[in-house]
């Protein structure tokens, strides 16, 4: 009995090293991207930061944005910082490869040593229940020729491996993200509602709100139409308590580069 005790304290320890949580949505519109990010993170006790910073600028050309795993202390990982040291050593480096996919497959190889952990796939599960999910990440930049070039990101696991042997497989995938269209990761599921119209309430919601936004210039409504899917989400999904305010938007355009609409004090600009 002693040694489960020590063992069930050890593993609840291990969990409130880990900060995970958020609903992102990328918006790709006529070689214009649109992000918009809540604010809260949660531990694995449950510890709210509404201060969490989701959406991050590498320089003037470069973005990147993730839902799920953010950090673990204990491992002194945190993958936004990852992703900007990827970035910076690679910017450094003259290569055919373009830099977009190098950060990423550097980001994914770094990603990916620390997210075999066993007590990060459980602590996976008790964030995003039993979906198989660790991480949704997304990087974007303007590349030499002045084209958005864009690369959306999932790391999985085999939740049934997991389940019977205790060990860890991991599965990403890596997509692009066509013009004229819009992903959302994390807790997406209000997103996806209002954004497709799937319910009679958001066909109502929606039909109200457009017309309200139609009068504004396309850049500003499509900064305030995904902040309004961020704002939905954070109302109405039903793990609501782990998203929060405020809301963060930045605006990424083929040949201007990155614009911030809104963003918190704390989360520092390049």
């Amino acid at each position: 009995m002693k040694l489960l005790v020590i063992v069930i304290l050890f593993i609840q320890a291990a969990l409130s090293q880990v900060e995970a949580g958020s609903v992102v949505v990328i918006e790709r519109q006529q070689g214009k991207l649109t992000v918009a990010a809540d604010s809260r993170s949660t531990t694995g006790t449950w510890k709210q930061n509404d201060t969490s910073c989701k959406l991050f600028a590498f320089g003037n050309k470069f973005i990147f944005t993730m839902a799920g795993v953010i950090s673990i202390k204990s491992a002194k990982w945190d993958a936004p910082t990852a992703a900007r040291e990827i970035w910076e050593r690679e910017s450094k480096i003259a290569s055919s490869t373009p830099l977009l996919q190098r950060v990423v497959n550097g980001w994914i190889e770094a990603a990916e040593r620390v997210y075999s952990s066993p007590i990060l796939i459980q602590n996976a599960v008790e964030h995003n229940g039993r979906t198989g999910v660790i991480t949704n990440a997304f990087f974007a930049a303007i590349d030499q020729s002045g084209r958005l070039q864009t690369s959306a990101v999932n790391i999985d696991f085999d939740l049934r491996l997991f389940d019977s042997t205790g060990k860890v497989k991991l599965v990403h995938d890596i997509g692009e993200l066509k013009d004229n269209s819009l992903l959302a990761g994390g807790l997406a599921d209000i997103v996806n509602e209002f954004n497709s119209q799937t319910t009679a309430r958001a066909k109502i919601y929606m039909r109200w709100y457009l017309d309200r936004i139609a009068d504004l210039p396309a850049d500003r409504q499509r900064a305030e139409l995904n902040s309004k899917f961020i704002e939905l989400s954070i109302l109405l999904h039903p793990r609501r308590n782990e998203l929060g305010f405020p809301i963060d938007v930045l605006q990424l355009q083929e040949g201007t580069g990155v614009h911030w609409v809104w963003r918190k004090p704390n989360c520092a600009a390049e």
